[in-house]
């Protein structure tokens, strides 16, 4: 990632959707201090703020810390920053503008405002649960949640055992040695430390997640299935990284590699993400991919984060904030509560769908078993005077 100097880091550009038509840029930045590092996030003024101190951009540039290419890239991928007379400045917020067409916004409307969508979540997660059955599954983060939720539903609607849950984990800190390949290392990213590890090993064994628990588990009949939405895998890789050095401490990386599926699905126009070459770990992770409609996947990728309206349902819990628990997501108590309900009509129609096709069968076979057959044809002959 782009150094603005050895001590401070760019990790991330980006920009957080919220809706309707609102753009927030963020800069996320990473400071090396003596005690380890710091992440921070700056938002829309911040950034000029952070861009001006840090800069030194007030006396003429002289001892600029910034390079002109890395000014350019927050420039162009924020779309709020701009330099006039040696000094940073903020644009009107670009949600009050008419939005450039940039690679990271996604301009579609939300996925429930597709009927459809709710149906499409649904047959996914009927094939989830074929697939994998008897297993305990869970979601890694926001992208893959609604499909769990409706697994969920669709279980238990059958009457089917099942247990699922949804792992808080944002974002990732491993790097891709090449695009689409699955080997994954160590770079630039800020990398959680000791104590940040340690504290969300205690937060996935209080889930049920930890490598001895699922081992366990798997032993009883119930493997843990994890299910990742991919562009890259970096986050599933950096998820893997952290469950596997835990095991490979307590020497049962073989055990759980055998106790775990690793699911992830993407767009049938990127390369499928089969296996996890992690070189922190000196060991080759396997995954099952399984592909899903591309616009489906599109749709759920274009959700709401925050707000009244958001669609979350898995908190946000990046590194930095793995000191504490993940905060419950409470703004949009009633807006998940109405796409649960519209999520469990599709249930139902297709649990009525499905017990029709099963009606059906059981009718076939009836017919066209021998001893129907023969009650038919005498039955036949004892009411051949009514034309039958």
């Amino acid at each position: 990632m782009p150094r603005i100097n050895n001590n401070i880091i760019i990790s991330d550009i980006s920009a957080i959707y919220t809706y309707p038509g609102s753009f927030i840029p963020s800069l996320s930045v990473a400071f090396k201090t003596a005690s380890g590092e710091e992440q921070k996030i700056f938002e829309e003024t911040q950034i000029v703020e952070f861009l001006n101190s840090t800069t030194d951009i007030k006396n003429g540039g002289k001892n600029r810390t910034i390079s002109s290419d890395l000014e350019d890239i927050i420039i162009s991928h924020t779309g709020v920053v701009f330099l006039k007379d040696g000094q940073y400045h903020y644009k009107e917020p670009i949600r009050k503008q008419k939005l450039k067409t940039k690679p990271f916004f996604n301009k579609q409307p939300p996925w429930w405002q597709d009927d459809s969508n709710f149906d499409k979540i649904v047959e996914f997660a009927s094939t989830i649960l074929s697939t994998f059955p008897s297993s305990r599954i869970f979601s890694l983060g926001q992208s893959p949640a609604w499909i769990v939720k409706a697994s969920e539903m669709l279980a238990k609607a059958r009457s089917e055992k099942g247990e699922f849950g949804y792992i808080p984990f944002s974002g990732s800190f491993l790097d891709r040695q090449k695009e689409f390949s699955g080997n994954f290392y160590i770079g630039d990213r800020p990398f959680p430390n000791t104590e940040l590890q340690e504290n969300y090993r205690k937060y996935l064994q209080g889930i049920g997640l930890s490598p001895q628990e699922i081992i366990i588990r798997a032993k009883e009949g119930s493997k843990t299935t994890i299910l990742e939405y991919t562009n890259t895998g970096v986050s599933v890789a950096s998820f893997a990284l952290i469950l596997f050095s835990w095991a490979k401490e307590e020497k049962i990386e073989q055990e759980l590699m055998a106790s775990l599926d690793i699911v992830t699905f993407a767009r049938n126009t990127l390369p499928p993400v089969t296996v996890l070459n992690i070189s922190p770990l000196f060991m080759s992770i396997s995954c099952t991919n399984l592909y899903a409609e591309n616009a489906l996947l599109v749709s759920l990728a274009n959700g709401v984060d925050t707000g009244a309206n958001s669609d979350r349902i898995v908190p946000h819990y990046s590194q930095s904030l793995w000191n504490l628990p993940p905060a419950p997501v409470v703004e949009n108590i009633e807006h998940v509560k109405t796409l649960s309900d519209k999520l469990q009509q599709s249930v139902i129609k297709k649990i009525l769908t499905e017990a029709s096709l099963t009606h059906f069968q059981l009718d076939c076979r009836e017919i066209t078993s021998p001893e129907m057959f023969k009650r038919r044809h005498d039955k036949d002959k004892n009411n051949s005077y009514l034309g039958l």
